[in-house]
């Protein structure tokens, strides 16, 4: 485990793009405010044998993005450039971050990292009982003082039973459980979660099943499959009254309005792997793991389109500043922007110093 308080290092590093392409991926509905271009480029980060590709990454609203990989590596990427900020030696599933300033970071153990430019705390997170693990697969975090990660016990007393626990800026909860494990289902753990608010969290397992958060308490709503698939969804939501559900296995597609879940044109994807990011309701990015994207304008998906071919895409996160970042388990990130011409970004940093950059 990293220790509390360690200061990164920059370790600057930047090459020549692989891959700069253009093409069109969909029309909006509203053409004032939603795009109709995605440019993309396509770069490869330079790990060695011993280092895990990156497996998932968050970015704030100025575009500045966060990619970390499940040994614990650390990068700062804003756009076609990056910097390898840390290895802090810890296994790490899910990054979140609000801001420049603030990123926390959950993982495979039974610990979290908060990370600020004056450096990395690691804290606890355990379910606390005698023997317990828990392995956290995801985080949500609308603001540095309100985050929501969720997971599942894998030993001790509920195991299979999914989990969560939130950050108030200073601590965390001791982990509870939300999502009692049953025999006949494939797992509960709390496999993906979106919160916009300290009052508005919706989280997934892999039973068809979201969870919903009203800031004192979770509600289950009916599955979205019935009968029930096994499904496990991918969320992504905006605000409280708009959320899209991306069913990794099924490919449906389910988009909330405020009060209820409606069917959704489905995505384009034939595989399996998928993640999905949203800035809006007419803008949405979904990857999945044959190196390819789709768009959504806020009533279908585009064609899904190949990006990167050699790629097994991880994740993908997109910003206000209507850029993404994609990275995958061919050691390359992706990054997605809207418009002919790429807008400026962050210049790199060192451990979020950022606050002063705009966009």
């Amino acid at each position: 485990m990293v220790a509390p308080r360690k200061r990164w290092t920059r370790l600057l590093s930047v090459s020549a793009c692989a891959v700069v392409l253009i093409g069109v991926i969909g029309s909006p509905t509203d053409a004032s405010n939603a795009p109709t271009r995605l440019s993309y480029s396509v770069r490869h980060l330079p790990l060695d044998q011993n280092q895990d590709p990156p497996n998932a990454v968050s970015c704030t609203p100025s575009g500045l993005c966060i990619a970390i990989t499940y040994g614990g590596d650390i990068f700062e990427l804003s756009g076609t450039r990056y910097v390898p900020a840390v290895a802090t030696g810890s296994s790490v599933t899910a990054v979140s971050c609000p801001t420049n300033s603030f990123c926390a970071v959950v993982g495979g153990s039974s610990n979290a990292m908060i990370l600020r430019p004056r450096g990395i705390s690691a804290y606890p997170l355990n379910f606390g009982y005698f023997n317990s693990a828990v392995h956290w697969e995801s985080v949500s975090c609308p603001s540095p003082s309100f985050c929501m990660a969720g997971g599942g016990i894998i030993q001790g007393p509920n195991s299979g039973a999914g989990v969560i626990a939130t950050w108030d800026g200073r601590r965390w909860s001791v982990a509870k459980v939300v999502d009692p494990y049953l025999a006949t289902d494939t797992h509960t753990f709390i496999s993906s979660m979106s919160c916009t608010s300290p009052t508005f969290c919706v989280a997934a397992d892999g039973n068809d099943r979201t969870l919903q958060w009203n800031g004192a308490k979770w509600s289950f709503p009916p599955r979205l499959n019935s009968p029930a698939t096994n499904d496990s969804f991918d969320i992504s939501c905006t605000s409280s009254t708009f959320c899209l559900a991306l069913g990794q296995a099924s490919k449906d597609v389910f988009s909330w309005n405020g009060h209820s879940w409606r069917r959704r044109s489905p995505s384009p994807f034939n595989n399996n792997y998928l993640d999905i990011s949203c800035i809006t309701t007419t803008f949405c990015v979904a990857v999945e793991d044959e190196g390819k994207a789709s768009f959504w304008n806020g009533r279908k998906w585009s064609p899904a389109l190949t990006v990167d071919p050699n790629n097994y895409f991880n994740a993908v996160s997109c910003s206000s500043a209507w850029v993404c970042e994609a990275v995958g388990s061919n050691d390359d990130f992706v990054y997605l922007h809207i418009s002919r011409k790429t807008p400026h970004l962050p210049l790199m940093c060192t451990t979020f110093r950022c606050q002063s950059t705009t966009v």
